[in-house]
């Protein structure tokens, strides 16, 4: 008896539709507290929002240029790209990373940004690829069937940026500001997938130097179920440090 198997490789991400349901206002996240109505609504006054999933790298998207290279957008997607860095760092070719985005739901703020790495050697030598064999941010998704989100290894991939300067995101009048002014509230979703104890980022609008120390962040230490979540906030009155230099409380 002789069988005939045949395959066709995995289906492209652009053309797969079964995420399209896991959207936050969908009817399976409402409950007798807060509907379609409800939920709209609160997208509405959200300065920012981003999900972490394949449907968000497409399409038409607002982004913020970063401090060095160019992203670039069509209606499709979003592509990062810089030259090759000649500079103490012994790299193949230029960065290329396309999809490079997730896009900002609520259209505020921008679009989340994967920019690679600086150089590409050594542990982070898998973004060195030629045109096409690169990295992407479709490379780090991940899914358990019907969830889909983004892991950080703190290697190659470290983080996504909105904005690497948010002078144009603060006006200081509460009309045109993007960025809130007197009051914030931030939610993550988010799963510790190591053993390795430290303090890792979660969200952050923050400068954080010998000599200015502005803005917010979010993040967790430990492992697993003993983690422990910190707020840091940046306060104009306290001086801990004896220097004129304001300080973070937590």
């Amino acid at each position: 008896v002789s069988y005939v198997v045949a395959a066709t490789g995995c289906q492209p991400l652009e053309e797969y539709t079964e995420h399209l349901e896991n959207v936050t206002c969908s009817i399976g996240n409402f409950d007798a507290t807060c509907g379609r109505a409800c939920c709209d609504s609160l997208l509405a006054s959200t300065a920012g929002y981003w999900e972490l999933s394949t449907s968000a790298m497409f399409g038409a998207q607002k982004v913020n240029p970063p401090r060095s290279g160019t992203l670039a957008c069509t209606t499709d997607l979003c592509s990062y790209s810089r030259p090759r860095n000649t500079i103490a760092c012994e790299e193949q070719y230029p960065t290329r990373v396309s999809p490079a985005t997730f896009k900002d739901v609520s259209n505020s703020l921008g679009a989340a940004a994967l920019l690679g790495v600086s150089c590409k050697v050594d542990r982070q030598a898998d973004w060195d690829g030629a045109p096409g064999e690169s990295l992407s941010a479709a490379s780090f998704l991940v899914n358990d069937g019907r969830t889909e989100a983004v892991q950080f290894d703190g290697a190659l991939n470290s983080g996504l940026l909105v904005a690497a300067n948010i002078d144009s995101l603060v006006t200081g009048d509460p009309l045109t500001s993007r960025l809130p002014l007197s009051g914030i509230a931030v939610e993550v979703w988010f799963e510790v997938g190591t053993d390795k104890s430290g303090f890792y980022g979660l969200a952050a609008a923050q400068q954080d130097g010998s000599s200015c120390r502005k803005g917010w962040s979010l993040g967790h230490s430990g492992t697993g179920a003993a983690s422990i979540i910190t707020f840091q906030v940046s306060l104009t009155s306290t001086d801990t440090t004896g220097y004129g230099v304001p300080s973070f409380a937590r």
